[in-house]
């Protein structure tokens, strides 16, 4: 039986990846991901374990689970999109906070704007485990673009107004 005093918040279910189950889960808190064998969920108001197969990082803060008795799309919006996601206490970690004023992590909440398309949507992330740094920019509809943190395509970065003025290669947006 798991107990409530015994869980800690670490994020949230945000939305169904694919069609096998897959979830994305956006995180505010660090904890062992090695250790966790499984993430907490309630489910009709009880904290409920869901073993974890596998999963993969999109970013530093969020990541791509695959969950055992998650098996389809239909399930994983049942069971799990939109709810908090907890682990047991034992494996949170106590991360001194990173500083990111004049880091590329800044821009987190900065509009996207492109010259010849007008507003792109909100850095949601940074995703630096790539070769090329890249913007997370979630559109108003919820889908994501992956821009390259990159000179020649960053045009202004208005910090007084939070936005990013680009110009992108012809067809970048298309791909």
């Amino acid at each position: 039986m798991i107990k409530e005093e015994d869980i800690e918040k670490v994020g949230k279910a945000v939305k169904a990846h694919g069609y096998n189950g897959d979830v994305k889960i956006e995180f505010d808190q660090n904890f062992d991901e090695e250790a966790a064998e499984f993430l907490i969920v309630k489910v009709d108001g009880l904290p409920t374990p869901f073993y974890v197969e596998g999963y993969r990082y999109g970013s530093d803060t969020h990541a791509i689970y695959k969950l055992e008795t998650i098996d389809s799309e239909a399930k994983a919006k049942e069971l799990i999109v939109g709810k908090d996601v907890y682990v047991d206490k034992e494996h949170i970690r106590e991360d001194e906070p990173e500083e990111t004023e004049g880091t590329v992590y800044a821009l987190k909440g900065y509009t996207v704007k492109e010259c010849s398309h007008g507003t792109l949507g909100t850095v949601s992330d940074i995703n630096d485990n790539t070769a090329n740094i890249l913007m997370i920019v979630e559109k108003e509809n919820g889908d994501e673009l992956m821009i390259p943190v990159a000179d020649e395509y960053i045009k202004e970065i208005d910090d007084n107004n939070k936005t990013i003025t680009l110009q992108l290669p012809d067809g970048f947006l298309d791909l």
